[in-house]
Formats: C-alpha cells, structure tokens, sequence
C-alpha cells in the first residue's frame, strides 16, 4: 500500500512539473508552428442558441476567443472594436490580458469600453456603433481573453462564421443549438483547402450542430480585391421554417422568401414622389421616349457624374 501512495505521489509531482513546463514552452511552439505572423487566436468559439421567449424568436450567440502575441509587432492587436446596431447589441462583454512574469501570468482586467456611433465616409447614415478598447501590458508571450454575448433581433441576420481572419486561428469551432420545432439548414463556401468537422448531436429538446477547424491560416488581403465571401471560407446557417404554438411559418426556405421579406420593408417607403425630385427626373430624361434610353443614356450617367463630382 505504502508503495502504491508512493508511485500515485510522484506520478502526481510528474504531472505538476509538466503543468509548470507547458507555461513555458506554449510561446516557442506557437512561433514555430506560424513563423510568419505576429499574433494567433489559440481559440475562436461561437455558440448561438435558438429559443423562443414569449412567443417570439430569439437568436443569443456567446463569443470566446483567446489570443497570444508572438511578435513585437503582435502588440499591435491590443486594439480591438467590436460592431453593434439596432438588430445586434452586445453585452456581457469582459476582456483581459495576461502579461507574463516569470512562469506565472499577471492579469489585468480590461474596465474603459467606450461606446460610440459609427459614423464613416457612406453615402447613408445608419444607427451602427462600436465599443472598443485596449488589452494592456501585452508583449511576446503575452495573452488575450475576451468574452461576449450578442442578442439577434433579426432571426434573418444570424449564422455567418469565417474559418478566418486576420490572424490565424489554431483552435475554431461554431456552434447552433435549435429546437425541435425550428428546421435550419447550412452552406459551405470555400472550402476545399481546409478540413472541416461536422457533429450533429440529438437532444430530447433540441439539436446541436458543430463544426471545427484547426490550424487556420490568416486571410491575406489585397487591394482592390472583392468581399472576403467570394475567396475565404465560411459557413452560413439560416432558419428555414418553424412551427411555434402550431402554426408553421416559413422565413428563408428559398431566395424568394429572403425577397419577399426585403421587399415588405420598402413597398410603403416613398408612396408620394417629392415635386422637387421628380422635376429632377424629368430634366435627366427630356428627349427621350424608349424606356430604357432613358436609363442607360440619362439617369445612369446624372447618377455617374454626381459620383465623380462626390469622389
């Protein structure tokens, strides 16, 4: 007996050296891993859970993300902004870093968020914001932590995951959790060059789909290039119908629903023409009687030059 408490102590002492090594040993492993960046997400989750609350759908998706600094220039990621709106606030959001001292870590908890509107160079005001801050003491080694829930008003907009970003990303995983009486389906794009994996658990109220990426490369952008949709991969989950309180209701099961929806936001936008537009109108297409003259040799090119004038 005396024997075994003996092999269980230094089995134990083992472990705790190894436990103590690995503190070490993470910074060197990640540099070796990605020579060519300056920082690395360790962990980049998503959880969306699908409920109804009050008879209404409610979309609640909980952010986890981890990052460490490889390089000098790595620090540079201690500035983050995250993106809110009418249909997407963000709560609970915490944040901190852990500067390293020795073969222990100093925490530092992230307290100024500062809210502000987003107003940039569009052509249309729109009621977006951001809340951003600063990680502090982060220098090679050091680590990241951030935590965050955003509430969906929009059932419509949720369900986009980049296996991407501008940093590479070692550990990912996106995950939906719907009910029993709601039908979602999903789209793979651009991913062919990376693996994948795909879990699809059963619960008795719900179902859980999942799905994992590791050793993610960072997006390297160009100038000029088009939306990151056409090249990176991303997944895209949408809600196809649903059935709440015995009644069945479709949302996106075609291109035509997403269409009718669009289209129910503007059919009563600009039921009267303004006499001051339309005397604008009227200028751009004098001369003209095809209908489609009128468009391609008057409206498009006042439009065009009102854009050169404008850029």
């Amino acid at each position: 007996m005396r024997e075994r408490k003996r092999e269980i102590l230094l089995a134990f002492i083992l472990c705790f050296c190894i436990g103590l090594n690995a503190q070490e040993i993470p910074l060197a492993d990640y540099k070796l891993k990605y020579p060519n960046d300056d920082a690395v997400f360790l962990k980049k989750k998503e959880n969306t859970r699908i409920f109804f609350d009050d008879g209404k759908m409610k979309v609640e998706s909980t952010h986890e993300e981890e990052m460490m600094v490889l390089t000098e220039k790595g620090v540079n990621y201690g500035e983050r902004e995250l993106s809110e709106d009418f249909f997407v606030k963000i709560e609970d959001l915490k944040a901190r870093s852990y500067e390293p001292d020795g073969k222990k870590f100093r925490k530092k908890e992230v307290t100024d968020f500062k809210r502000q509107t987003d107003v940039g160079g569009d052509s249309f005001y729109d009621d977006g914001s951001t809340v951003s801050f600063i990680f502090a003491g982060l220098v090679p080694g050091a680590k990241t932590e951030m935590t965050y829930k955003e509430n969906i008003n929009e059932p419509r907009f949720f369900g986009a995951a980049f296996f991407a970003s501008y940093i590479p990303i070692d550990e990912f995983e996106y995950t939906v959790e719907v009910p029993k009486n709601v039908t979602v389906n999903y789209k793979l794009f651009n991913t062919e060059k990376i693996k994948v994996e795909f879990t699809k658990e059963e619960k008795k109220k719900s179902t859980i789909l999942s799905w994992k990426a590791h050793g993610l490369l960072r997006i390297k952008p160009e100038s000029s290039a088009p939306s990151l949709r056409y090249t990176e991969p991303h997944l895209v989950v949408y809600i196809s119908e649903y059935n709440n309180n015995g009644k069945d209701s479709v949302l996106l099961k075609t291109p035509a629903d997403l269409y009718r929806w669009y289209s129910s936001l503007v059919k009563d936008v600009n039921r009267n023409a303004s006499p001051a537009l339309q005397k604008i109108v009227d200028s751009l297409v004098t001369g003209e009687t095809d209908e489609f003259e009128k468009v391609k040799k008057n409206i498009l090119l006042g439009a065009g030059q009102n854009f050169l004038h404008r850029f």
